[in-house]
């Protein structure tokens, strides 16, 4: 057996780097890559996960995107919720202009995120960050749950529609913690309760 030597780098802590300090809010300039499911991953892994870069730190953020035919108790309202999904990723990266080339099914639908996200590489993003909402509260920083939670930068800060509701935590909850009114996003001109309505997305 080989002497173990501590001094060697493998034996090092970690550092622990968090998005965005662990501050919930809008953050900007934010790049998006994608990583497919492994083979190693566990059953219940996402097939695909989109993950958002923090441009001070590299400290990641990300959301999952499943495949819903064939393991879904309800794959109608789960397909619906993933294209609405995958429509603002790819509005959210080409614009609200675009068309949306049709898909066969929800693996083309994620494969083609996949695509369009490895394509756009340079992109950067505001992306909306919080501990979670009244109906889904966190005790980690998330993105948010509903539809817009993400925003390409070319879009100016006047015409942005991007923001965080009343209903959003800025704060980890816990259990004895009061979520009613404390921690949620106070109504101000960028963390601001959105005018547009939110819709489920993933």
């Amino acid at each position: 057996m080989n002497p173990i030597n501590l001094n060697d780098s493998s034996f090092d802590s970690k550092d622990v780097v968090i998005f965005n300090e662990g501050v919930a809010g809008i953050v900007e300039n934010v790049s998006m890559k994608a990583e497919e499911k492994k083979a190693d991953d566990k059953e219940s892994a996402p097939n695909l996960r989109v993950i958002f870069v923090d441009p001070n730190n590299n400290a990641e953020i990300n959301f999952g995107l499943w495949n819903v035919s064939g393991s879904s108790k309800d794959p109608d309202k789960d397909l619906t919720s993933l294209g609405r999904t995958v429509k603002h990723i790819f509005h959210s990266i080409y614009g609200a202009a675009f068309t949306i080339p049709a898909f066969r099914d929800d693996v083309d639908m994620i494969n083609a995120v996949k695509t369009a996200i490895d394509r756009t590489s340079t992109n950067r993003y505001r992306v909306a960050v919080n501990y979670g909402s009244g109906d889904y509260p966190s005790v980690y920083l998330r993105v948010k749950k509903f539809v817009p939670f993400m925003e390409n930068m070319n879009i100016s800060k006047v015409d942005s529609k991007l923001a965080l509701g009343t209903k959003d935590f800025l704060h980890p909850i816990k259990a004895d913690d009061d979520t009613t009114t404390t921690n949620a996003a106070p109504k101000t001109s960028w963390v601001a309760e959105s005018t547009v309505e939110d819709k489920p997305a993933f």
